[in-house]
């Protein structure tokens, strides 16, 4: 309650405006910016409970430590946003899986074996990778069979029901997709079929 009385008063003097001010010129356009306001007052709270030497300086520079738990809560979202995207697990797998079925080529490739690995890849999932592992302007529908099939296959959740779906679902995703390793290149064909090109960032 002690605390709660101090921080009133703060925001009566228009600390709370003052602390959203430290806390964008701390932080810019960090992930939790929408939240803010929120983190104002949380901001406050904590000055809240200093001395009056902490609370000062707290209210001239962003204080270190509040900073810290804002990027460490960036980097926990950032996280769980890759590990739970549904595109960027499947075209992981997509890659894994080509990269598999190369390597077994090239292993067999003085054996006598019937059975190609890369031309049942490429039957199966209807895309072809390039020489250097990467994919090259890639039509939309293509992609969104390719990865509809590989998430069926390895039991994946792919949510998606259409390539229009998925082309707008990986435009909204792209820096997450982009931050769990792959670079994506978006061009489009004469009648507004998208185009990708993908590779795989090690």
């Amino acid at each position: 309650m002690k605390r709660t009385r101090v921080v009133l008063a703060m925001m009566r003097d228009g600390m709370r405006r003052h602390a959203m001010k430290l806390l964008h010129e701390a932080l810019g356009n960090h992930d939790k910016r929408r939240c803010n306001e929120y983190l104002s007052l949380m901001y406050l709270m904590m000055l809240a409970g200093s001395s009056r030497e902490e609370m000062e300086q707290g209210l001239e520079a962003l204080a270190p430590a509040f900073a810290r738990q804002i990027e460490s809560l960036n980097r926990t979202s950032r996280d769980t946003a890759r590990d739970s995207n549904h595109t960027a697990t499947a075209l992981a797998t997509l890659f894994n899986a080509w990269r598999a079925a190369t390597e077994t080529n090239a292993r067999d490739v003085y054996g006598d074996h019937r059975t190609d690995p890369v031309q049942e890849f490429v039957q199966r999932y209807q895309i072809r990778f390039e020489d250097d592992g990467s994919l090259r302007e890639v039509p939309s529908l293509d992609l969104f069979v390719a990865l509809k099939r590989v998430a069926r296959d390895f039991g994946l959740r792919f949510e998606m029901d259409s390539s229009r779906q998925f082309a707008q679902r990986l435009v909204n995703d792209l820096e997450t997709i982009r931050g769990a390793g792959f670079e994506i290149e978006i061009g489009q064909k004469r009648y507004g079929t998208k185009l990708y090109t993908i590779r795989r960032v090690e």
